[in-house]
């Protein structure tokens, strides 16, 4: 694995809030992945380099996807903070 494709990784799971044992195991996860895509462009004829460029680039932008697994690890933790807080400026009014 090099370092482009964790740093690529790491990007990716920074966008997430979960905790430090959810952030390793989706860490983990998607390295995985992208290893078993780079594996897959490289039985299709491409170089490592190549291959793995290629994985990145099929798995999509980082920010992007980091910020749809957030939604989907926790789909509705923009809108209870959001009630949270117009319930806390409402109470202490």
């Amino acid at each position: 694995m090099t370092q482009d494709l964790r740093r690529f990784v790491e990007k990716t799971v920074q966008q997430i809030e979960g905790n430090r044992q959810e952030k390793d195991d989706l860490y983990e996860e998607l390295l995985i992945h992208l290893d078993l895509s780079k594996e897959e462009f490289i039985n299709a004829g491409l170089s490592d380099k190549e291959a793995e460029k290629k994985a990145m680039e099929h798995f999509g932008n980082e920010t992007e996807v980091g910020g749809q697994i957030q939604q989907a690890m926790f789909p509705f933790r923009k809108e209870m903070m959001r009630a949270l807080a117009i319930g806390s400026l409402l109470f202490h009014s």
